[in-house]
């Protein structure tokens, strides 16, 4: 069935799928579906959405052993700790509204290259306009500038917008 999803046409990525430690059915479930979420990824050719709650011990080892050719984002990224590994892994970064308070976020997002990430809302209630306003800031760019930098990233992963 999912197959058949990842197939039509406004289908851009294979996610949000991944690992939680708080959520869900048994991690061994959770990581055999999360694999076949990976093949499917690789197959069509499309980037993953990563969802990882105090997974990430997991996730990185999987990913090093399957070594994937698609781009995987980290949805949601929100844990500073976490930044410098996920940048060494090769994942674009998600950043949404935790951005705006946590100051220790946004250190870290000083070392990420912009070319490595997104903005989201999620479930948040803020603006995405109050994101960008943070990021631009942390950057030390304009928001239009940043809003073409996002753009560019979006359509480098999502090569299924650009190509229909």
């Amino acid at each position: 069935m999912i197959e058949n999803l990842i197939q039509l046409k406004g289908c851009l990525a294979v996610g949000e799928t991944g690992l939680d430690r708080l959520r869900g059915p048994e991690l061994r479930e959770q990581m055999t579906v999360f694999q076949h979420h990976i093949d499917l990824s690789e197959k069509y050719q499309l980037p993953m959405m990563i969802h990882c709650v105090r997974c990430w011990n997991e996730l990185k080892s999987i990913r090093r052993i399957v070594k994937p050719k698609q781009e995987w984002v980290f949805h949601g990224a929100s844990k500073a700790s976490l930044i410098e590994d996920i940048m060494k892994e090769g994942m674009t970064i998600s950043i949404g509204a935790d951005i705006i308070t946590n100051e220790a976020l946004q250190v870290k997002l000083k070392s990420v290259p912009i070319d490595k990430i997104l903005v989201e809302t999620d479930d948040s209630n803020s603006a995405i306009e109050l994101i960008y306003t943070k990021i631009a800031e942390i950057f030390g760019i304009s928001i239009e500038s940043l809003q073409v930098q996002i753009e560019e990233n979006f359509k480098r992963i999502f090569t299924k917008w650009n190509n229909g």
